[in-house]
């Protein structure tokens, strides 16, 4: 809701957060870089305008963040210190950004979790668990896979 994009909210540290002004100051991203042969590894930079920019905080960003920063302190004061990452691992690493956006889909029903395809050898037809809420399969693999907890034959 505040217009960042994956890669500027997983560099935001807490000095670039201020939460009685509610502003937040984007200074960097942090993005994965993928060499054949070599794995891969994340860098931080500046955004991808190439500028800082301030972006506003509504009242109840603001109080979810004094929630968060409190729930980080109890875990360790490393975390909430001024080069800490808001959103960071439990040890104050860099989140992966594929997988914070994997988990946003299925937490939001855009995809299903990965245990809830069953196949079935017998009938030769797969079953989606429906968890939490429905969510669907893209077109492409509609014929394959189901939809929102039916089963459908496999071509």
């Amino acid at each position: 809701m505040t217009g960042l994009r994956r890669g500027e909210a997983l560099a935001l540290r807490w000095s670039d957060v201020d939460l009685d002004a509610g502003t937040a100051s984007v200074r960097r991203t942090v993005a994965l870089i993928k060499v054949k042969g070599h794995g891969e590894r994340m860098v931080f930079g500046p955004p991808k305008s190439g500028r800082p920019r301030v972006i506003d905080l509504d009242a109840q960003m603001v109080a979810v963040l004094r929630a968060h920063r409190l729930h980080r302190a109890t875990l360790s004061l490393s975390l909430v210190r001024d080069e800490a990452l808001v959103l960071a691992r439990a040890d104050g690493g860099v989140l992966h950004p594929e997988r914070v956006s994997r988990t946003f889909q299925i937490a939001s029903g855009l995809r299903a979790p990965p245990s809830a395809k069953m196949r079935c050898r017998r009938f030769g037809f797969t079953i989606c668990a429906t968890f939490m809420q429905p969510f669907s399969w893209p077109q492409a693999s509609r014929s394959k896979w189901c939809l929102n907890g039916s089963a459908t034959p496999r071509r």
